[in-house]
């Protein structure tokens, strides 16, 4: 598209470029792009200019002071609020794919990999846009929801592809910063909510208003809620809208066994190999999900009994009583350490984590205490300290336990895991978590290699 007709109706211009995408991201520009020099939480995209030109941009657009620049640079003062029509103007078919919208504390990555696996089974196309990145290997997300523009893109390349519906984990963040703006979300999904993300939104109240504004988007016309957590709330932000509530009350039987459930639900009779009853819950929202697309019973719950979990969400390690679980926050670290103890009838459990460092930090002693209540031994270790000192955030996580003669610290997070599966008593288990399926380790500014689960393997 020419640049000239991109800008129409926004700002005058007779340049006659030709643009083959857009990006506020200098790192993700390709040949041909525009880029968008915003200015963001902590820095304007404008310092990040020269970065954008060695990619390949042929021009930007700033809401800042036009500077010196070898490619054509505009200024337009309100551009934020021209982001949506740019996007949908270069991506014109991103806005055509019916959107399943998922939010909540916990939950959102379970529910959305259910839903996918079930929709390609029952030969649909989709895909899913999350925490487990998407499929499409030219395209690098970095965040759970995307920034506005790479979702616009993304879901261009489905829309060519022939994709019918594109599953997508809408994070408080996203919605507080209007990256989903415009997209064809019809259906909205709530798991639950906790203490989380607090560094950013300060108050619970902010945290909860910012995820009802996925329920008050206008392209939403169902709803799919908990009704076992904040359903009023929630509720009373989809005024208007179609709700379809789900909650554990609805089966009839529910048995705990060594690798699951026994169920009765809905006429079935199945086991469920997920560990846990908040899987329960992400079990019923998917189910919900397909159920509002217009399939039965007789389709979906075959497919659920043969549900698995995803990667990273209390995935074990070959046959050996070990977990891997990406739980990062209070009430999910005390969900998996209560599920182990009632599913393996263990109360020897050893847990291992940390707490990710610039994100948080009310939330480290509240870990402690329940790793503390939940576990006969806590091991310490980094998580992704980034630009903290390590030393401090388990000091912070250490004000939350009062049983010191129950914790070991070894910050250096492989070791730690070593150690913890070395001294390993039979018919005792092992929970690694907070990193989950991640394949990084961040600390300071640099990034390692690094998975839990292959650590955990090889020891």
């Amino acid at each position: 598209m020419k640049l000239k007709d991109l800008l129409k109706d926004i700002i005058d211009t007779d340049f006659d470029l030709e643009v083959t995408g857009i990006t506020s991201n200098s790192k993700l520009v390709k040949e041909g792009y525009l880029f968008l020099a915003l200015d963001g939480k902590t820095n304007h995209g404008i310092n990040f200019l020269d970065e954008a030109i060695a990619n390949g941009c042929v021009a930007a657009l700033t809401d800042n002071q036009v500077i010196h620049s070898s490619v054509p640079l505009l200024e337009i003062s309100d551009l934020k609020a021209h982001i949506v029509e740019l996007a949908g103007r270069i991506y014109p078919d991103a806005q055509k794919i019916p959107i399943i919208g998922i939010t909540g504390t916990n939950g959102k990555t379970s529910v959305g990999f259910f839903i996918n696996k079930i929709l390609n089974q029952l030969e649909i196309k989709s895909a899913l846009i999350g925490t487990l990145g998407v499929e499409d290997n030219e395209i690098k997300i970095d965040l759970t929801t995307p920034d506005l523009t790479s979702l616009y893109q993304l879901l261009q390349r489905y829309y060519e592809k022939g994709m019918q519906r594109v599953i997508l984990e809408v994070s408080s963040h996203a919605l507080d910063q209007k990256r989903v703006e415009g997209l064809n979300i019809d259906t909205a999904i709530f798991t639950n909510i906790t203490h989380d993300h607090l560094d950013y939104h300060h108050t619970f109240s902010h945290y909860l208003e910012s995820k009802k504004k996925l329920f008050r988007l206008k392209s939403v016309t169902k709803v799919i809620i908990n009704r076992d957590d904040h359903f009023e709330e929630i509720s009373e932000a989809s005024e208007s809208k179609k709700i379809l509530a789900y909650s554990l009350s609805e089966f009839e039987k529910i048995q705990n066994t060594e690798n699951g459930f026994l169920l009765n639900f809905k006429d079935y009779v199945f086991e469920l190999n997920l560990i846990g009853k908040f899987n329960l819950s992400n079990a019923l929202a998917a189910y919900k999900a397909l159920e509002s697309l217009g399939f039965n019973q007789d389709q979906i719950i075959p497919k659920i009994s043969q549900l698995t979990a995803p990667p990273g969400r209390l995935q074990k390690v070959k046959n050996k009583n070990i977990w891997i679980d990406f739980a990062h926050t209070p009430d999910a670290l005390e969900s998996i350490l209560v599920s182990l103890k009632e599913h393996l009838l263990s109360e020897k459990i050893t847990v291992v984590f940390g707490c990710g460092g610039d994100r948080d930090k009310s939330k480290r002693a509240l870990m402690g205490k329940v790793a503390q209540d939940h576990s006969n031994r806590i091991i310490l270790t980094n998580d992704n300290p980034r630009n903290e000192n390590p030393e401090d955030i388990i000091e912070q996580i250490m004000s939350g336990i009062s049983h010191e003669e129950k914790v070991d610290q070894i910050l250096d997070r492989k070791e730690a895991i070593k150690f913890a599966i070395s001294t390993l008593k039979e018919n005792e288990c092992c929970v690694i978590a907070g990193k989950g399926h991640e394949t990084q380790q961040i600390i300071g500014k640099q990034v390692y290699d690094f998975s839990d689960y292959e650590i955990a393997s090889n020891a």
